[in-house]
């Protein structure tokens, strides 16, 4: 019996992973080497288990990104809860991110990546080489806190560029069931408050925690609010989930599949909306929307997105303000019966979004033109001589300023750019409607998570959702055969 090249590149992922595991676990914490060595088990029988095939290695991946939160909030069931572990089990989803991209090597190939890739790699580089220079060799730990928060999901587009239209199509079911499961979740928490679960938690970590206290709070009496987040970090994450769901259901083609899908979409909406965040609910609504306007030739442009999304950024901030001062500061806010509808009409929770355009300009005067890193970008105030300069607006593009100034938002814009324009050319030529209605839904799934950065700040960013289903898409465009002469789609699609 001879050893083949597989069997040794599997070999050493394995000693790799396990050597990792013994250094890590033997270096902090006492319950740290029991953990790692659970963690390496499991490693072993991921590999096992999927014969190091990228595709199941990708639905490993979201499950664990899905189940990460609510099991670190399990470990508080216990008398004694070990805190090291509750924070080191939230590497699982990006040490699972590394063996997708371990298996997806030898699919992998630079000419996919598209112009578009190497932008964001630019980003990123950026990002990183500034939150070195600016912290310097004191903030190691800083350092790579933010490349694993921030960067690292931005990787998860590489590992997206191996996605066929057939892979994307097998992937779909598990992403909508594991919405399906997390709306159930939800709307029993909407229902009947923070579980048993949540309520030790936040009891436990509620002064460590904003989401933690946030629970706390409610279950103490300080505040008639919760929303609910399911098994996830918070309501943005759990709803932006929500809507990968929902774009995943609509790619579901077959008529078998159409009663499953109505279904799913039911319990998807119900799960978002009483979420209570305002985000997802637009990123929702921004998805269905461009999903319908690319079903038209005339608005397969990606400059029309673009300058539509610029002017938005705008107009948001001046309705918001115009809101503020003509309503909420004038008392005519009427108070509502339902906890849903006071949250989703009041309008003095958008006071700070309409500071956005000011601290545009504030984050350039204060971290300069090439911004102060990553660990800045979710910066509340900036010491100054006589006092601190405050940024609160939660807008995206206001953080990404903060973090790697105008170049980086260049970059980050120039991708998005070229990566639309990838997107109208696949739609122009493709005469598969599986792929069009695909890369249409996905297209407006990622169009809706850029627009929380209006409300939410940057947190799109650290989506490996996004990200993967961006890499993806280029993957699928990549390969999209192109129609016979005359074989063009002239109506909606």
């Amino acid at each position: 019996m001879t050893l083949e090249a597989p069997v040794v590149r599997r070999a050493l992922t394995v000693a790799a992973v396990l050597l990792l595991a013994v250094w890590v676990g033997t270096s902090v914490g006492e319950e740290t080497p029991l953990f790692w060595a659970v963690v390496t088990v499991c490693c072993l029988g991921v590999i096992g288990a999927t014969r190091f095939e990228c595709e199941k290695i990708f639905i490993i991946l979201f499950l664990a990104e899905a189940g990460t939160h609510l099991t670190k909030r399990m470990l508080f069931l216990s008398p004694a809860p070990p805190l090291d572990i509750y924070y080191q089990i939230q590497a699982i989803p990006l040490i699972v991110l590394g063996l997708a991209a371990i298996s997806a090597r030898k699919e992998f190939s630079l000419a996919k990546i598209g112009l578009e890739g190497w932008t964001i790699a630019g980003f990123m580089a950026l990002g990183t080489g500034l939150t070195i220079l600016r912290t310097g060799s004191s903030g190691v730990v800083g350092v790579l806190i933010s490349v694993a928060t921030t960067v690292l999901p931005m990787a998860a587009y590489y590992i997206g560029t191996v996605m066929t239209i057939e892979r994307l199509r097998r992937l779909a079911p598990t992403i909508v069931a594991l919405g399906v499961i997390a709306s159930v979740y939800g709307m029993w928490q909407f229902a009947f408050g923070p579980t048993y679960v949540d309520q030790k938690w936040a009891r436990y970590l509620g002064g460590n925690s904003i989401q933690g206290w946030k629970v706390l709070a409610f279950i103490e009496g300080m505040t008639k609010e919760f929303r609910p987040f399911s098994f996830f970090a918070e309501p943005l994450v759990y709803g932006l989930f929500l809507v990968f769901g929902m774009a995943c259901a609509m790619t579901f083609q077959s008529a078998g599949k159409a009663f499953v899908r109505a279904v799913a979409l039911v319990i998807l909406v119900g799960g978002l909306v009483t979420t209570l965040s305002r985000s997802p609910i637009l990123a929702a609504l921004v998805m269905a929307l461009v999903a319908w306007l690319l079903r038209f030739r005339a608005w397969r442009r990606g400059w029309v997105f673009v300058m539509l999304g610029s002017i938005g950024v705008f107009v948001t901030v001046f309705v918001i303000n115009y809101l503020v001062e003509n309503i909420a500061r004038t008392g005519l806010m009427p108070q509502f019966s339902t906890q849903f509808l006071d949250r989703m009409l009041n309008i003095g929770t958008l006071t700070q979004r309409g500071y956005a355009l000011d601290e545009m300009s504030r984050a350039i005067a204060n971290y300069g033109v090439f911004g102060g890193g990553w660990l800045e970008m979710g910066a509340m105030t900036r010491p100054v001589e006589g006092g601190q300069v405050m940024f609160e607006s939660h807008n995206g593009l206001v953080a990404i300023l903060i973090a790697v100034g105008v170049p980086g938002a260049l970059l980050l814009g120039a991708a998005i750019w070229l990566w639309l324009n990838r997107v109208m050319r696949c739609l122009q030529s493709t005469s598969d409607e599986g792929v069009a209605t695909a890369v249409r839904w996905y297209t407006g799934m990622t169009v809706g998570y850029v627009a929380t950065a209006c409300f939410s700040g940057h947190q799109f960013l650290a989506s490996m959702d996004m990200w993967f289903v961006v890499g993806a898409i280029t993957g699928v465009a990549t390969r999209s055969k192109r129609p016979a002469a005359g074989g063009g789609d002239e109506k909606p699609a």
